[in-house]
This record gives structure tokens, C-alpha cells and sequence, in this order.
């Protein structure tokens, strides 16, 4: 593809609705939901979501998802809403600060990222239009 890739707004609603997600869930105190005993199971939960977050923001600009600076913002974007999101926790009397959970968040969106734009029956899968004509 020649020039500049165009943005596509519609593309932007999903990772608004998920930081906007993540941001009213961590504003609070530590939710009472039920979770698998598993040892760290947190972190697991940061890693995924945080990588789904990356995944939709490397998914912008249709057509392109696989340019390094697509991935590369994708990853950046992702850290520093981690870190944002881990910084104002810090602020609130019943969360806490917790480098693990922005370390999950960051190593969720390098994974998500790199299984995106180089696993390319996965990437066919998301990208994948149901009622497009052939």
C-alpha cells in the first residue's frame, strides 16, 4: 500500500470502550469477583486484557496491520496506559501501585502484537467480514 494508511474511526470505538472499561473497574475498590485459585491468576488476567487492548489499537489501520510502526505504537500506547492506569491506583486509598501488574501489561501487548501481525491465519480470522461479498 502507497502512502499514508487512513485511520479508521469506527476501529477506534472498541479500544475507547476498553481503556474506558478498565479505567471505571480500577477506580474503585479491588472488585469482589470470584477467580480461579491459580497462583498470580492477575497477572494472567492483565496480560490478556491488556494484549486485547494492543491488538485493537494495531488493528486502526486496516490493511497495514503488520507495518513495525503500527505494532510499535500499539505496544508503546499500551505500556503507558498500563503505567497510567497503575499510577493513578496509586492514588486511590484502596488500590495500590503494583509494578508485576504494568510488567503483565506490557509483556501482554508485546505477545498480542507479535502473534497479530506474524500469525497470519489468526490475523485472517479477526479481520475476517462475514456478510462481505466475494
Amino acid at each position: 500500500m502507497t502512502g499514508q494508511a487512513k485511520l479508521n474511526p469506527v476501529r477506534l470505538l472498541l479500544p475507547i470502550l476498553l481503556m474506558l472499561t478498565l479505567l471505571s473497574m480500577s477506580s474503585g475498590p479491588q472488585p469482589d469477583v470470584p477467580t480461579p485459585s491459580l497462583p498470580h491468576f492477575d497477572k494472567l488476567a492483565h496480560l490478556l486484557v491488556f494484549g486485547l487492548l494492543a491488538t485493537h489499537l494495531c488493528r486502526l489501520y486496516p490493511g497495514e496491520e503488520t507495518r513495525l510502526r503500527h505494532g510499535v505504537f500499539a505496544v508503546v500506547a499500551t505500556s503507558l496506559f498500563g503505567l497510567l492506569d497503575e499510577t493513578r491506583q496509586f492514588t486511590n486509598p484502596e488500590r495500590y501501585f503494583e509494578w508485576a501488574d504494568w510488567y503483565a501489561d506490557t509483556l501482554g501487548a508485546l505477545i498480542a502484537v507479535a502473534v497479530y501481525q506474524r500469525w497470519t491465519c489468526y490475523r485472517n480470522l479477526l479481520e475476517w467480514k462475514p456478510f462481505q461479498k466475494r
